[in-house]
């Protein structure tokens, strides 16, 4: 049984501008960031409400072959 909605996760082509975008705009909190081992940010969770968040992924492109690389939705999580 589907309980709530965890998370929805985009790839984007510029991580400051869309963080930009949601916190300073729309309001929300980053709430943590990943990192890989070798520094290079992974991933941030911005905080809509109590358990429910964006994550926003860097290095998305506009165009490209592999769908994988591509920026805009990625998954969306339920509970």
């Amino acid at each position: 049984m589907i309980i709530g909605l965890g998370h929805v996760a985009y790839k984007v082509t510029d991580i400051d501008r869309s963080i930009e975008f949601y916190c300073e705009k729309l309001g929300l909190k980053e709430a943590f960031r990943l990192n890989h081992e070798n520094g290079e940010l992974m991933l941030v969770y911005l905080k809509v409400a109590e358990g429910q968040f964006i994550e926003l992924f860097p290095g998305g492109i506009d165009k490209g072959k592999d769908e994988d690389e591509r920026a805009g939705f990625k998954h969306l999580c339920l509970e």
